[in-house]
């Protein structure tokens, strides 16, 4: 798996991820019908077992919170140990932390090992290519009717938007740019689609920041905008970061070989018009 940045930009990754919200963090919508289901679960099984991917504090807190079993499956041991730091539940926690690539979750996990896989965009890290055989992957590692709860970005059917129109919304109200769901759903979402690879799937960060801060010079305005209405900020760790953004029916497509299609919602935020949230169940 291709690392998304380089080790030294972890260190920057720790340092802005509290400052930003759903959909780079769950959000309160989808940590509710995460915990809904696991509720559901422990019914039935007062001992399940739970595999992450990533190291998403919000879920393991809520996996924390009801001392379920957990297995962490992320490549970097810097991002594991550093959003330990953000977690609520750190004392209650029952994890076991594995680093490793998460295409090798077939060699490292028996058939049928959990009841329940998480993770929060993680399979738009990949490339639109190995989609298919990540989700057959997790497939066989996951018990008999036991469900994989993601939440996983797409390409929405909105027309996209010009950076000269984004910056004419800012000026005529800055506060609503304000809430993190909305820098990114206008400053990216709407943007991407100008520079979107139909074929990988891929959105580029760089790209779609270069555009707002030409058009910024452009109007010969303050440079210091582009921390207004950028998601980031002043931080150029996303600069490079690449990553797949298919639509709806084709991630739904390559989801429904392995699994059954329990749910999809959309968190009212913003944002969440192109960050669904799935419940599937294994077939």
């Amino acid at each position: 798996m291709k690392k998304i940045f380089k080790k030294k930009n972890w260190v920057e990754v720790l340092k802005i991820w509290p400052t930003v919200a759903s959909p780079c963090r769950p959000s309160p919508f989808d940590l509710k019908i995460w915990e809904k289901k696991i509720q559901e679960i422990l019914r039935q099984n007062k001992q399940p077992k739970a595999l992450v991917f990533g190291s998403t504090p919000e879920i393991r807190d809520l996996l924390a919170k009801y001392r379920i079993s957990t297995t962490i499956l992320d490549i970097n041991p810097g991002m594991v140990k550093g959003l330990l730091k953000l977690m609520k539940y750190k004392k209650q926690r029952k994890e076991k932390i594995i680093i490793n690539n998460w295409l090798n979750i077939n060699k490292l996990f028996p058939t049928g090992s959990f009841d329940l896989v998480l993770g929060h965009c993680f399979f738009n890290n990949l490339p639109w290519r190995l989609h298919l055989k990540l989700a057959k992957s997790i497939h066989p590692s996951l018990k008999k009717d036991g469900y994989l709860l993601i939440v996983s970005p797409i390409l929405d059917k909105e027309k996209p938007l010009s950076p000269k129109q984004i910056i004419s919304m800012y000026r005529q109200n800055p506060r609503y740019f304000e809430q993190f769901a909305n820098r990114w759903y206008f400053s990216v979402e709407r943007l991407k689609k100008l520079d979107y690879n139909k074929k990988t799937k891929q959105i580029f960060f760089s790209k779609i920041k270069t555009r707002l801060i030409k058009e910024i010079k452009k109007q010969k305005l303050p440079t210091e905008i582009i921390n207004k209405i950028w998601p980031f900020g002043v931080s150029d760790v996303m600069n490079n970061y690449v990553t797949a953004h298919p639509p709806l029916k084709n991630l739904v497509k390559i989801l429904k070989n392995y699994f059954k299609v329990e749910k999809i919602s959309f968190s009212p935020l913003s944002s969440g018009r192109c960050c669904p949230n799935f419940v599937l169940k294994n077939k």
